[in-house]
Order: C-alpha cells, then sequence, then structure tokens
C-alpha cells in the first residue's frame, strides 16, 4: 500500500476526540505553587524511601555472596549502608531486629511508594506540561542513580542472564542446551538460584544476543556483568519512555505527560528495572515501538518490532495475532485470513532462524517445549479451583491422589488454554481502530496473566501496565492493570520473602482490584436501577398518574 494511502488511513482511524492538551483528568492548563511543592515533595519522598530499600535489599538478599562483592568493590557504600541501618534501628527497632521485622519494613516501603505514586498521578494531571515533563524525567534519573548501587538483589535473574551471557559469548556454547549444572565451578553458580541450574535459558535470540555482548566484554567479572545488566535496563527503560512519548503524540496528543508519569513513576517499574535489571524492559521497548508504528499506518513494521519482542522473551508472541489481522485490515475474507496467516507464519521462521548461533538440534527448542508441556506453579491464581477438584475427586475415592492431581491440574488447564483463545479470536475480532490496540493487546496480557500463565511473577505486570499508558487513563483496563501491578508487587513479594507460595490472604490481595472493579459495575448498575426508577416515579407525577414510559429518551405512548 502507498504511503499516501497509509496516511489517508492513519487520519480516518485517528480517534475523533482525541484528548485535548488541557482535558481535565489528564494535563490542565497551569501549575500552581501548590501543585508544584506538591511534585517536588512527592519526588522527594519517594526518592528517601528508594533509598531506604537498601535495608531490605541488604537484610532480606537472595544472596549475601553479591553484596559482600558490592561492599568490597565501591567501600564507599559500606558506611552510607550503616548509617542507614542506624536511621532505621532508632526511628523503627523491630525493623532491623529480625528477618520478619524487615519483611514488614519492605512492604511499608512498597505500599507507602504505591501510595506516593497515585498522589502523584493526581498531582500530574493538574500541572502544566513542561512542569509535569521535567519532574519526570528528573526523578527517573534520580531513582535510577539510587538503586543502582543496591547493596543487594531481590531476584538473582541477573545472574542467570550473566551466565547465559558467558556461555554464549564467552563458552562459544548454546545458552539453549547448557545449563549451569554443567559448570559448578564456575563464578556464577552459587550465585544462581538452585532452581534454575539445571535449566538452559528461557529467553529469546535477540536477548541471547545482547548477553553473548556483554559475556564477551565483562565475561569472568560477575559485579561488571550485574552492572551492566542493570544500566542495560536503565536505558531501556529510557528507551521505554521516548517510545511512550512518540506513541502518545499520535494516540492522544496532549496527554504524554501523564502517560510517562504514568509508567515511569509506578514503584513496580522502578524496582524492577532500575534495582532487579530485568530483561522485561527491552521486551517493552520493542512493544511500544509496535504500538507506536501501528498508530501511524505503519502495520507490517510493527509486526517486526513484535517479532523482536518476542524475540525477547516469549510471551508477546500472543499479540501477534492482534497485530497480524489489523496488518491485514484491507483484505477481505478468506484472503485476509490467508494473508494473516501467511505473515504470522513466515515471522515465525525468521524467529526460528535467529536461533542458529546456538543450533543444536532438535534440543534447542527443548526449554519452550517444557515450559508448555510440563509447566512449574506459581502465584497462580485459578489453582485453588484445581485443588478443590482433586481433593473431592480423591476423597469420592475415585482415583488416587497422584492421579487425581494430574487429571484436575491437566484438565484446569486446557479448559483454560481453550478459553483463552476463544478470548483472544474475540478481541482480535473486535479490532476496529489503532487507537485500540493498546489496551485491547493489555486485556490479553492481564487474561493471561490473571488465568492461564501458571509460573506468575510480579514484574511481568509490567508488561500490561506499559500498554495502558497508551490508553484512556479512565478505562477499566488501565484501573486494573495498575492496581494489579501494586497488589502483584505486595502480595507475591511478602510470599516470596516468607519462603513460600501465596496463601489464600495473599491471593485476595493480590485478586483486589477484580473484586474492586466488580463491586464499582455493580454499584454503577444499582445506581442506573434507582435513577431509572426515580424517573419514572417523576413521569408518572408529572403526568397527573397515568401510565408512562419510564425509560429516558423513550416516546411516551398513549
Amino acid at each position: 500500500m502507498s504511503s499516501k494511502r497509509d496516511a489517508a488511513i492513519v487520519r480516518r482511524e485517528r480517534p475523533a476526540d482525541p484528548a485535548p492538551r488541557h482535558r481535565a483528568g489528564v494535563v490542565s492548563p497551569g501549575s500552581t505553587p501548590r501543585i508544584v511543592l506538591g511534585l517536588l515533595a512527592v519526588a522527594l519522598g519517594a526518592l528517601a524511601l528508594y533509598w531506604l530499600l537498601w535495608t531490605p535489599a541488604y537484610r532480606l538478599n537472595e544472596r549475601f555472596e553479591y553484596a559482600d562483592l558490592v561492599l568490597g568493590a565501591f567501600p564507599a557504600i559500606g558506611p552510607v549502608l550503616a548509617a542507614q541501618l542506624a536511621l532505621v534501628r532508632a526511628i523503627a527497632p523491630p525493623a532491623v531486629a529480625s528477618y520478619e521485622g524487615t519483611r514488614v519494613l519492605f512492604m511499608a516501603l512498597l505500599g507507602s511508594l504505591f501510595a506516593l505514586y497515585g498522589v502523584a498521578l493526581w498531582l500530574v494531571a493538574r500541572a502544566s506540561r513542561r512542569v509535569a515533563v521535567v519532574l519526570v524525567l528528573a526523578t527517573t534519573l534520580a531513582f535510577q542513580l539510587v538503586l543502582l548501587p543496591l547493596p543487594g538483589v531481590f531476584s538473582t535473574d541477573l545472574f542467570s542472564y550473566a551466565f547465559y551471557g558467558e556461555v554464549a559469548g564467552r563458552l562459544g556454547g548454546s545458552p539453549y542446551v547448557q545449563v549451569p549444572d554443567d559448570f559448578p565451578t564456575h563464578p556464577l553458580y552459587l550465585l544462581i538460584n538452585p532452581l534454575w541450574r539445571d535449566a538452559p535459558s528461557v529467553y529469546g535470540p535477540a536477548w541471547s544476543a545482547l548477553s553473548a555482548g556483554v559475556g564477551a566484554i565483562w565475561g569472568g567479572d560477575v559485579l561488571a556483568q550485574v552492572l551492566a545488566y542493570r544500566l542495560i535496563a536503565d536505558v531501556c527503560h529510557w528507551a521505554n519512555l521516548a517510545a511512550l512519548w512518540w506513541a502518545l503524540r499520535r494516540l492522544r496528543p496532549g496527554a504524554e505527560p501523564f502517560g510517562l508519569a504514568l509508567y515511569a513513576w509506578n514503584p513496580l517499574v522502578v524496582v524492577e528495572f532500575a534495582a532487579s535489571g530485568h530483561n522485561d524492559g527491552l521486551l517493552i521497548l520493542f512493544l511500544l515501538l509496535a504500538m507506536s508504528l501501528a498508530a501511524r499506518g505503519r502495520a507490517w513494521a510493527a509486526v517486526v518490532a513484535l517479532v523482536l519482542s518476542v524475540a525477547t522473551k516469549y510471551t508477546t508472541v500472543l499479540l501477534l495475532p492482534l497485530l497480524l489481522w489489523w496488518a491485514a485490515r484491507h483484505h477481505q475474507g478468506w484472503r485476509r485470513v490467508a494473508v494473516a496467516a501467511g505473515a504470522g507464519l513466515a515471522a515465525l521462521a525468521a524467529l526460528a532462524a535467529a536461533y542458529l548461533p546456538w543450533w543444536r538440534g532438535a534440543a534447542t527448542f527443548g526449554p519452550i517445549i517444557y515450559w508448555i508441556s510440563t509447566p512449574l506453579y506459581a502465584n497462580y491464581a485459578p489453582i485453588g479451583i484445581a485443588a478443590w477438584v482433586r481433593d473431592r475427586v480423591w476423597a469420592a475415592g475415585w482415583l488416587d491422589w497422584d492421579t487425581a492431581e494430574q487429571a484436575a491440574f491437566g484438565v484446569e488447564r486446557q479448559l483454560v488454554r481453550l478459553g483463552f483463545l476463544a478470548y483472544l479470536a474475540f478481541e482480535t475480532l473486535r479490532l476496529r481502530r489503532a487507537a485500540d490496540l493498546p489496551l485491547a493487546c493489555a486485556r490479553v496480557l492481564l487474561v493471561f496473566l490473571l488465568g492461564v500463565n501458571t509460573w506468575v511473577l510480579p514484574w511481568y505486570y509490567t508488561w500490561p501496565l506499559a500498554l495502558v499508558a497508551l490508553g484512556d487513563p479512565r478505562s477499566r483496563t488501565t484501573a486494573v492493570a495498575v492496581g494489579l501491578s501494586a497488589t502483584a508487587a505486595l502480595a507475591m513479594y511478602w510470599a516470596q520473602t516468607h519462603l513460600e507460595g501465596m496463601d489464600g490472604g495473599g491471593y485476595m490481595l493480590y485478586l483486589a482490584p477484580l473484586g474492586a472493579l466488580a463491586a464499582w459495575e455493580a454499584w454503577q448498575q444499582a445506581r442506573a436501577g434507582r435513577a431509572a426508577l426515580l424517573y419514572g416515579v417523576l413521569r408518572t407525577l408529572s403526568s397527573g398518574g397515568r401510565k408512562t414510559s419510564c425509560a429516558p429518551g423513550s416516546t411516551l405512548k398513549k
């Protein structure tokens, strides 16, 4: 299709009511001194809380060997950490008196950060454009600088990245076949979580290529590699902000500052990227580029960007049907299906070809096959239903415990997968505008994380969060995604630091945004019912007792 035709289609597909520059609830015309001071106070308060995360990072450390490396390489960190521990001990002695006290401190800091995040969004919506942008960017840099020398880790993924990078870039092996147990004397071996010491890489070839470069340059130096991955996450974060701005310029002109704040100031995003250095930032970068390109009518370029996201981490392959269907929208009927399917096969073929540098036969795809066929379970919301069925079947004597568990969990997984495929088809077929893509993709990821994916970790909720930053901030999808970013972090980290899975109370907290949404919808329906009843009474009274229709806007009948 010609570029002129693309431009014409984009003009037609742009929202009829784009967010004006100063729409209420997005960005106000100007900032009063009170708003500016409020934003500064929130920013400084958040910065102080992020600095205080040093204490739980050190005391709840996943690997104390890494803390020793940091303190040995940067002696100046030791006195600062000691001063912070003394400060916390003076203010709240139980927080450093026991492991449980530090867990409570960690949750209190996270909860306070999310509370400040909510206040910050309220203030940004009322601040001038320039003030909001300057503060978002300045605080983003400040948060990263405070968390870069963190004397501990909340996740061991950084060490896995470094190991697979060394295998690919320094040792000449394949990260998809070789595992940490093959190198028990490697300096990274003891830093890797024992759960993953017999596991090959579960990341895509794009990430393997990047980590191979890190391994080739800094291989053998554990601290240098960890800091390199944290810096890569920080750079990706800045690139994500640029991609968000570029997309919002097309999708919601005037709402750029609020969209940036919604994503950049979210504590889950800050902690998982600036502190833990997760590679999801690169996945999000390509995902946001795909949304930006689609919004500009460059649908096939958007497909390429999404394939790069899949090549980083496989999860975003779930969004490929939506984007392919959208890209083939100029064809009709079976021709559209054929074009979308053909392009999808070509994308998957290109993805498979990217594995060639590390190809070791069919075993190269072993990690993908394993995760599809034999899932691990962590923070999986529907697990309670499968466990209830298992217990009933076993109690009835129909099957022994092991067989009942395999049957219940196996059937449950297949049912939710079928339901998810039906929902994916529903979201795909109802796409009408490029502006609908981000929230549709966010809903698909939310449904996947809540009901399908059996291994759910808190930073996975950064995926839908980045997408809802492109949509209407007043939408239900946005409210659920933002709410889950908070409740998932609180519930899952509380369980993780307790060294066990979530209990019933944890799941109640985790799923609280869904309960809040259901309560809101019920209240709205009840309010609408009361309004209709009151309208009917008033119409009856005004008509002198004669029967009339009680539906607003209906035609009165004699």
